[in-house]
């Protein structure tokens, strides 16, 4: 005896990664100034993990390339949302002037970045796929850090 069924088909696979990152805000888009260092506002922005002895607990690593002003916060979490919100919290008091832009990894932890552009009107832009060695002042600290 065969009896039917209308179960659903439960598939055990890795959530897909599909980001909302554009792959067309890459570091080669980013205006001339910006590389040149030439004005105050233009930042990096990266994420330090720990090893799992020491907890859920990150630091968001922000780096402003001219000044090379390092913010360090830390978060509960590395979920995109909360790394926002601290990037939110450091970087809102400042003027306008110096909040112009950011430079992030393609980390999932980076991916409410839009939230900066409504907040403060960022423009956020992105290493090319598997190279944070993109973003080198960044990078360059976090080893200094660690």
């Amino acid at each position: 005896m065969i009896r039917s069924c209308a179960c659903a088909i439960v598939v055990y696979a890795r959530k897909p990664r599909c980001l909302n990152i554009p792959l067309e805000n890459t570091i080669a888009e980013r205006p001339k100034e910006i590389a040149e260092r030439n004005q105050f506002g233009q930042w990096e922005g990266d994420l330090i993990a720990f090893r799992k002895e020491f907890g859920k607990s990150n630091l968001t690593s922000l780096i402003e390339r001219r000044s090379r002003y390092i913010v360090l916060t830390r978060n509960p979490s590395r979920h995109s949302m909360g790394v926002m919100a601290g990037i939110e919290q450091h970087l809102g008091p400042p003027s306008q002037i110096l909040r112009q832009s950011i430079t992030f990894d393609r980390g999932t932890e980076f991916a409410a970045f839009a939230t900066l552009k409504t907040k403060f009107g960022m423009t956020s832009y992105f290493c090319k796929p598997s190279a944070p060695w993109q973003k080198g002042s960044v990078e360059n600290s976090n080893g200094r850090i660690r």
